[in-house]
């Protein structure tokens, strides 16, 4: 499904961390005649610069500098997750940590639940990110208790969204599903119908891990019916999300035999996805186009998509989904009489698969070969489809994440 979102343009007004941070907090005290506001200038650049910006490092670096200097120990914290968040979406993670890490040891000792809460969420992502799972786990828990005992719904809620994620990585449906049920209705009260929408979607992730369709495609679709409200002239995120929501239902209608919807979907989440130059979901978004076309019996369509669907995986580094895309494009080849063509695609994607050690993807390659001289015969040929790979057995649950 979706994956993570390049964001190079199309920066929304709508800051994906700090906005959410200052929420709960109490309103500040003005400062005395002659003080300088620090409070508003970090507003107004809160409301300014996304912490995912081009340049946020920087900004936000000066500004916890210039904070530090005049001891808001408190308005220091908030411009450190900040800071934090700014190196998270850079892709420094270790500078990412040090920021969080600070705002725990110096909210730990003022007794603040909240930011103790949301460092200690950040670092759990951090980890997650990381794949320490373990270490994720117990910093999403901590983070949970913390965040109960401040009783502040927002931060509550993206912790609770955060932890679902990783016991839907670790396949616990019941506890993912539980934590997203959990806050969906933390942020339907509060009338977030961005989050709600978010968690729908979630939730239809979930349901996809468990073989689900039915539950899932119903998520989906209730997704889908919030993100619609936004128009296509929504900040980045909002359009993030429609993306994503539109892929994961075209693979549920892909599932259940609705193939022109399967087409229709996808191909708006590969519209978006291409836009927002994110190229791990459009190559999802475009495999998925091809297996859809692949059932139906298109195969110069289904032979055109996964070729994209390569291409795009490849330029986003993910061997593994272009290694996919490649066998099916041996499938395709096969389908249409192209056996020299089926046979050095197939070669290729073996060569990927023992790269990877996917042994069910060497199983395939073996099968395939072994019927490739008898691809004209009917049964054959069915089998040979039926070897194609799915996007279904391949989920990404990044682009869930919830920031705000």
């Amino acid at each position: 499904m979706a994956g993570d979102t390049k964001r190079t343009k199309k920066h929304g007004t709508k800051p994906p961390t700090a906005k959410w941070v200052r929420a709960d907090q109490p309103a500040p005290t003005p400062p005395e005649e002659g003080q300088i506001d620090l409070d508003a200038e970090y507003r107004a650049l809160v409301a300014r610069l996304p912490v995912d910006a081009p340049g946020a490092v920087d900004e936000y670096r000066f500004f916890r500098e210039r904070v530090t200097q005049h001891g808001d120990r408190h308005l220091i914290a908030l411009c450190s997750i900040d800071l934090g968040a700014a190196y998270d979406a850079a892709g420094d993670r270790r500078n990412a940590r040090i920021e969080f890490q600070r705002v725990v040891a110096h909210a730990a000792s003022a007794g603040d639940h909240t930011l103790v809460g949301i460092a200690k969420d950040w670092l759990g992502m951090v980890a997650q990110t990381e794949q320490r799972f373990d270490d994720a786990l117990k910093l999403h828990t901590e983070a949970l208790v913390s965040l109960r005992k401040a009783g502040k719904p927002k931060p509550l809620s993206r912790c609770l969204n955060n932890l679902g994620l990783l016991k839907a990585r670790a396949q616990d449906g019941d506890g993912a599903s539980e934590c997203f049920r959990e806050a969906r209705d933390l942020r339907e009260k509060a009338g977030d119908r961005e989050a709600v929408a978010r968690m729908e979607a979630n939730l239809g992730v979930v349901a996809l891990l468990t073989n689900r369709m039915a539950d899932a495609a119903g998520h989906f679709r209730a997704a889908m019916g919030i993100v619609q409200t936004f128009g296509h002239d929504a900040e980045a995120a909002a359009q993030d999300l429609r993306a994503t929501v539109s892929a994961n239902l075209g693979v549920c209608e892909e599932a259940e035999g609705r193939l022109v919807e399967s087409m229709a979907a996808s191909g708006e989440a590969a519209g978006i996805f291409a836009e927002r130059e994110n190229r791990k979901g459009l190559s999802d978004a475009r495999h998925n186009i091809g297996v859809a076309a692949l059932r139906a019996g298109d195969d110069k369509r289904a032979l055109q998509e996964f070729n994209l669907a390569s291409a795009s995986a490849t330029a986003a580094g993910e061997r593994a989904a272009a290694a996919e895309s490649i066998f099916n494009i041996a499938v395709c080849n096969a389908r249409s009489g192209a056996a020299d063509l089926a046979r050095r695609a197939a070669q290729a994607a073996r060569a990927e698969f023992t790269h990877f050690g996917d042994q069910d993807g060497l199983a395939r390659t073996a099968e395939f070969l072994e019927l490739l001289p008898k691809a004209g015969e009917f049964d054959a040929q069915a089998r040979i489809a039926e070897l194609a790979f799915s996007t279904r057995a391949r989920l990404s649950l990044q682009a869930a994440r919830l920031t705000t």
